[in-house]
């Protein structure tokens, strides 16, 4: 079942798009207002100064005298002259103009100083002596814009100019301007923005193909490690699962062999130790079976029923390996407790010697004497004659006199089922370590050679 969400190169592309249509939508903002405001005064600044060349050009006409008298020669004359000034100054218009008297000179006979009407006041500004700029403002959609200067040398006169389209026009482009930058900067943000949703996307595609491809026993290496910092964290995480769950199959298949190497060797050892009393059992119950007297069959009945329990420890000893140890804790002396393993042994050596003073410790006494008497039929399967039992505060050494313990075996003589006798079956030894550990001690080889075993437990 496909996961739900949104796909990685997406959210990085709407990230990125948005991210640049604010910056875009900021700037814009932020600039368009200063950047209008400075052109607007640019272009304002530009048609005063036009209104005052042409006023300088015309301080020498005698304006007073040609509107007192009119006459057209004159007054054409005159407007051809401001058609000049009009055309070099590549403005929309230009004119003379007297408030006080209400006259109007354009450089066209039939054309009407449009302006004039809507600034009268800007006029009188001007007529005062003080040059002025009017606001912008369109007619038939084209902006227009008009100032007005003081005619030097004829008060009451006032130079007015009108520009409009080639001068005036830069407003609108700058307008049009800022829209095509804004665009392109939106463009030019959606396209980094795909290029890299691609490059953090791609990463992520590939590395999803290759955990979902992936197997439990697969190489680590093939996860490719790549792409942005947080993608090449992902699979370097990756890439030590993969290794985890390499070690650990390995793990449980060495621990299954290993089992089964046990499993074997259990079923090796029942068979060896069953087999005598078994023999035995059988050449018994077949005596039985013929021609013998009660007291023959008595013996013989005696025999079979010794060698039914002596089966029976030894299933008892292997079931014991299946239990779970569990001590019970009590206090007890320890130099009585090895006193009286060495009266249950006595026979089986020459000197069996107990050294120490008596001291109490708690912990669980018949585990204790089981690990005793395993070390003990271990010095006896050895061959040892002379034992020493050192105990001292919650640690006990056994010493014996035998071969010892050759250098190869240091590290398998604690191994389930490891011996080196033919009528050893190495349960001993591993299951008094069990025992001591259960105790919170442990049973390790002290001396090669000697072999001196030392075991200890955790008071509780």
């Amino acid at each position: 079942m496909a996961s739900s969400g949104w796909p990685a190169w997406l959210a990085a592309w709407l990230a990125t798009a948005a991210a640049g249509l604010v910056a875009a939508t900021a700037l814009a903002l932020l600039s368009s207002g200063a950047l209008a405001t400075a052109l607007d005064e640019a272009l304002g600044s530009q048609l005063a100064s036009e209104a005052g060349v042409i006023a300088v050009a015309l301080k020498n006409v005698p304006v007073d005298a040609i509107a007192a008298v009119g006459g057209s020669r004159s007054t054409d004359q005159l407007r051809e002259r401001l058609g000049d000034l009009t055309d070099a100054g590549k403005l929309h218009d230009a004119a003379l103009i007297n408030p006080s008297i209400g006259t109007i000179i354009v450089r066209d006979r039939d054309h009407t100083f449009i302006a004039a009407l809507a600034d009268a006041d800007l006029i009188l500004t001007a007529a005062g002596g003080t040059a002025v700029v009017g606001p912008l403002y369109r007619s038939e959609g084209a902006p227009y814009r008009a100032a007005y200067a003081p005619l030097p040398g004829h008060p009451g006169w006032v130079v007015g100019v009108e520009g409009s389209g080639a001068t005036l026009g830069a407003v609108d482009r700058l307008r049009e301007l800022q829209l095509v930058v804004g665009a392109s900067s939106v463009a030019v943000a959606l396209l980094f923005g795909a290029l890299l949703a691609r490059a953090v996307a791609s990463p992520l595609a590939r590395l999803d193909d290759e955990l979902s491809g992936a197997a439990p026993g697969d190489s680590p290496d093939t996860i490719h490690v790549q792409g942005p910092r947080e993608v090449r964290r992902v699979a370097e995480a990756a890439r030590r699962l993969l290794g985890a769950i390499t070690d650990r199959d390995q793990a449980l298949i060495k621990a299954h062999t290993e089992q089964i190497r046990q499993i074997e060797a259990v079923s090796a050892a029942v068979a060896h130790e069953v087999r005598n009393p078994l023999h035995a059992l059988g050449m018994t119950v077949e005596r039985l079976g013929g021609p013998v007297d009660a007291e023959r069959r008595a013996v013989l009945a005696q025999r079979a029923h010794q060698g039914i329990v002596e089966i029976d420890d030894i299933v008892k000893r292997f079931l014991d390996l299946s239990r779970p140890v569990q001590p019970q804790v009590k206090d007890f002396d320890v130099l009585e407790l090895v006193r009286d393993v060495i009266a249950e042994h006595a026979a089986l050596f020459d000197q069996l010697e107990p050294i120490g003073s008596p001291s109490t410790t708690r912990t669980d006494p018949d585990l204790l004497r089981q690990v005793v008497r395993n070390l003990l039929l271990n010095a006896h399967q050895a061959g040892a004659r002379r034992v020493v039992i050192r105990s001292n505060g919650a640690q006990l050494e056994v010493e014996d006199d035998g071969p010892g313990v050759a250098e190869a075996d240091r590290a398998t003589i604690f191994e389930w089922f490891h011996t080196t006798r033919a009528a050893g079956v190495g349960l001993g030894l591993p299951q008094s370590r069990r025992i001591c550990r259960a105790l919170g001690g442990d049973l390790v080889l002290h001396q090669r050679q000697p072999a001196v075993f030392r075991a200890t437990w955790e008071p509780r």
